[in-house]
């Protein structure tokens, strides 16, 4: 999980500034060559070369609902008075862990899950 959270530090900071925007378990992988987790599917993703000081951009819509960080919920980020910031997708993947630490055991997705109760 440390590399893909790297590698998205990484990409966010990096001269295209790419921002993945959907954080979720569907979106890490595991390599079977090397059993490494990667980060992948970056159709959501946007690249931001310029940003646009002038005000929030708030107003895109994507995400996969029970990975969004709280803040990306309220109805003032799809109004566009939130910015996204690097910390929203951080907080996705703090997320993972918790619904990966309460479905799973020994990796291995549990039937009787507090997160479907």
């Amino acid at each position: 999980m440390n590399d893909c959270i790297y590698c998205h530090h990484l990409l966010w900071e990096g001269n295209g500034e790419v921002e993945h925007t959907d954080i979720s378990l569907a979106n890490l992988g595991v390599d079977p060559d090397t059993l490494e987790m990667k980060l992948r599917d970056f159709d959501l993703a946007r690249l931001v070369r310029v940003r646009d000081s002038t005000g929030p951009q708030g107003t895109e819509r994507t995400g996969t609902t029970p990975f969004m960080a709280i803040e990306l919920l309220e109805k003032d980020y799809w109004t566009g008075k939130i910015e996204r910031l690097y910390r929203h997708d951080l907080e996705g993947f703090v997320w993972v862990v918790a619904y990966y630490a309460w479905a799973y055991d020994q990796g291995q997705e549990l039937a009787e899950s507090p997160v479907y109760a």
